[in-house]
């Protein structure tokens, strides 16, 4: 068994920025690429890939990954609020979703506390807090550049907007 390490190293922090770089794209690739491959699909290959390579990770480790821990449930509704989030691609931009995919970090910690008693510490709130307001901002920036859209594309000199604002 490998030897655990109780601090990032240089390839953890690495590996750690290509997910997060990777998690974003994949993001803006769901949404490219839904006219060609259905959301059920794209999700299922992750859903699939994922697997695979936890399943080799947890075996190197010699960790067993198919046990009876109580993480079934939890695992399946995590599948769940993915499909979801796949299935709002289809409706709305990347950049819309996005925030609300980011509440994961919020409901991950909740799991964590509720089942397995572990509760958070300053530094885990303060990071989640940190990721929600900054998903927070991004939603409030589009809603400012929507109206700001609504406001400039509006005919406030045309005779035939005869005194409508934004209707």
């Amino acid at each position: 068994m490998l030897e655990r390490k109780t601090r990032l190293d240089g390839l953890a922090l690495s590996l750690l920025l290509a997910c997060c770089v990777f998690w974003g794209f994949q993001q803006v690739l769901v949404k490219a690429t839904i006219p060609e491959l259905p959301p059920i699909f794209q999700a299922s290959l992750r859903f699939v890939g994922a697997t695979g390579l936890l399943w080799l990770w947890c075996r190197r480790r010699g960790i067993a990954l198919f046990t009876r821990d109580g993480t079934l449930a939890i695992g399946l509704l995590a599948t769940g609020g993915l499909l979801c989030i796949t299935f709002a691609f289809t409706h709305l931009e990347a950049s819309r979703v996005a925030p609300v995919e980011y509440t994961a970090l919020v409901w991950g910690i909740g799991i964590d506390w509720v089942v397995w008693s572990v509760a958070p510490d300053a530094t885990m709130l303060a990071g989640a807090a940190l990721v929600v307001l900054a998903a927070q901002a991004q939603c409030v920036v589009h809603l400012v550049a929507d109206v700001l859209g609504q406001v400039l594309r509006h005919p406030v000199a045309d005779a035939g907007a005869e005194g409508q604002f934004l209707g």
